[in-house]
């Protein structure tokens, strides 16, 4: 229950993954623009008001339990329309990859069509990070470039996820207060944030 009900019955989903930037302007009307680095995955999710007070009463519990101090796993398999893999390989990538590098290379391929198409995701393993594939990959490429560099340690033979398969590792940064109306009726006052955690 907990955190994965609210993602399953979202009615809302807004997700961010951008770098943080700063910029600046000269007096001469030049601007420039520095990545400060990071670019964690942001979700926030929105829960329908309405459902009835006595299907969900322990789901608050648990959420109140955990709050914002307990790491989870979520996923988005109800959702599989946000990040269905598009490539055509049916079986499991094992990748090869360098620590810092926005890059990774496959050790095996689809025979036709693509690995992996732009706004696709993968995972780093069961525990690993997700990271978003930037360009088209033609089952003739093995180098997929992300979307930021690779957290983890350099490593060779790593069975990869993706699509829906990935998990995201977040923490809930803002906990929305459960409202209570009508009869028997719920709803929280706003939506649920979780950011992605490097533990």
């Amino acid at each position: 229950m907990g955190f994965q009900t609210i993602i399953d019955n979202a009615s809302n989903i807004k997700f961010d993954n951008k770098g943080m930037t700063a910029t600046t302007t000269t007096r001469s009307g030049y601007t420039r623009a520095v990545s400060r680095g990071g670019q964690p995955w942001i979700f926030e999710v929105e829960f329908p008001s309405g459902p009835d007070w006595r299907n969900y009463r322990r789901l608050v519990a648990d959420i109140m339990d955990n709050q914002m101090h307990t790491p989870q796993k979520i996923y988005f398999a109800n959702h599989d329309w946000i990040f269905g893999y598009q490539g055509d390989y049916g079986s499991t990538f094992s990748v090869a990859f360098t620590q810092g590098l926005r890059t990774l290379t496959l050790q095996n391929s689809a025979t036709s069509g693509y690995n992996f198409r732009v706004g696709d995701i993968l995972q780093l393993g069961v525990n690993g990070q997700v990271y978003q594939v930037v360009e088209d990959v033609p089952y003739t490429q093995t180098s997929v470039k992300l979307h930021r560099p690779i957290i983890e340690e350099s490593s060779t033979g790593v069975n990869i996820l993706k699509g829906v398969q990935c998990g995201f590792n977040v923490y809930c940064t803002s906990l929305p207060r459960f409202n209570m109306f009508s009869i028997n009726q719920f709803g929280f006052d706003g939506p649920f944030v979780f950011t992605e955690t490097y533990d």
